[in-house]
């Protein structure tokens, strides 16, 4: 391998592996639900507490961390965020209580925060425009690797060993990732990538925050992300306990469908960043587009199923859900940087997660209020649907650059 491929691989593997690890600390509830909730007492509406709580903090530090990584540098956080995380999880696992959970889930996310920001910059420093879409689908994969990881294991495993072992494990992973990033990440030289070279830029924290209030086209991007985004986490810390609630699945199975739609949403990562890529010439919003009616089609399905509907028909609907929004992520992500311009790529992801987190911190409760409510699972899913038909059908409002637009912003 020549030397270019051998840097690109290091770049992937290290932006990788810190969302595949904090995606295992963030997505151990919703596997774990049903022995949480037999555990530790709470209700359908905890559940979706201990989900959002993590992203309280996310949101509260989200734009400063972005201006952080664009004056601190990539490698620290690379390594700090998922160690931090991994000593989260393992407090958790050690306190067993509801309260220490949303104490170390609040703390987790001002330290995530971190993560999107260095690893999206990684990614456009390290890899032409021609190939960022892909990158950032591959850089972004480890968020549902990470959930297809510990749906598939940690409920066979809180059988076998206990939810709290479980949870251990994860711990590790985090920490030994932080550890590993540390070691792999290296910018290239001249941050080079056979383009104008992205030299360092003097600028002032507030003049770039207001840039990207006035740039219509990202908030759009960012606020139709927040639903997307909240119908993700809401099918990652439910569809397990709807499994085994509703229609009477095992939870072992129910956390195999769970794995298997994640696996799902891995793929369409990376499938749709190419198709982007290669088909669309690099235009993202006709994919994020196809991928808000797949979800759309998906979580009406969920909404229809009861205790006779076949199997299959169950893992289709919610395969085209997960899939959908899981995908949606990833080239969202890359768009809002694409449109923000190169000077500005940890900033706007910074502020552009804290806009698409507001999804996370009220759609889970919320989705959970209701089914504790009027014990109907039927309307939140549709209620849900609803939301993202009309966010798929505003894409088209979205202006985005292209060709020679791309170009002069990176």
């Amino acid at each position: 391998m020549n030397k270019n491929t051998v840097y690109s691989l290091r770049i992937l593997t290290s932006t990788f592996l810190p969302h595949l690890s904090c995606s295992l600390v963030q997505n151990f509830v919703g596997p774990l639900a049903p022995f949480l909730q037999e555990s530790l007492s709470i209700t359908r509406t905890q559940i979706g507490m201990l989900i959002s709580i993590q992203h309280v903090g996310q949101v509260a530090m989200a734009i400063p961390a972005g201006a952080i990584v664009e004056r601190v540098g990539i490698r620290i956080w690379l390594f700090f965020s998922p160690f931090f995380l991994g000593l989260c999880a393992l407090y958790f696992a050690c306190a067993k209580s509801f309260i220490a959970g949303v104490v170390i889930f609040l703390l987790g996310g001002f330290m995530y925060a971190f993560i999107n920001p260095a690893t999206t910059k990684a990614i456009l420093l390290g890899f032409a425009q021609e190939r960022r879409g892909t990158a950032i689908g591959i850089k972004h994969t480890g968020t549902p690797a990470g959930s297809f990881i510990a749906a598939a294991v940690l409920p066979a495993a809180a059988l076998a060993y206990g939810w709290e072992w479980s949870i251990i494990l994860v711990a590790v992973i985090s920490i030994l990732v932080g550890l590993f990033g540390w070691l792999l990440y290296q910018e290239r030289e001249n941050n080079s990538v056979g383009e104008e070279a992205i030299l360092p830029q003097q600028s002032n924290a507030k003049e770039d925050i207001f840039k990207l209030l006035r740039n219509t086209d990202f908030l759009l991007t960012s606020g139709l992300q927040a639903i997307f985004v909240m119908s993700l986490y809401i099918i990652q810390a439910y569809l397990v306990l709807y499994l085994v609630e509703f229609l009477g699945y095992s939870k072992v199975y129910a956390g195999f469908v769970m794995a298997a739609v994640q696996l799902i949403g891995a793929i369409s990562r990376i499938g749709f960043g190419m198709v982007s890529d290669f088909i669309f010439d690099g235009r993202r919003v006709p994919v994020l587009q196809i991928m808000g009616f797949i979800t759309v089609i998906g979580l009406v399905g969920l909404g229809f199923l009861n205790a006779a509907t076949p199997s299959w028909i169950t893992f289709l609907a919610a395969s085209l859900a997960g899939g959908g929004s899981t995908g949606f992520m990833g080239t969202a992500v890359l768009l809002r940087a694409e449109l923000a311009g190169k000077h500005l790529v940890a900033t706007s992801t910074g502020m552009g997660m804290a806009i698409a987190a507001s999804g996370i911190l009220l759609g889970p409760p919320l989705f959970g209020f209701i089914v504790d409510s009027i014990h109907s699972y039927r309307i939140a899913w549709e209620a849900i649907a609803l939301l993202n038909l009309v966010s798929t059908l505003l894409l088209r409002f979205i202006h985005e650059p292209v060709g020679k637009e791309i170009q002069k912003g990176f």
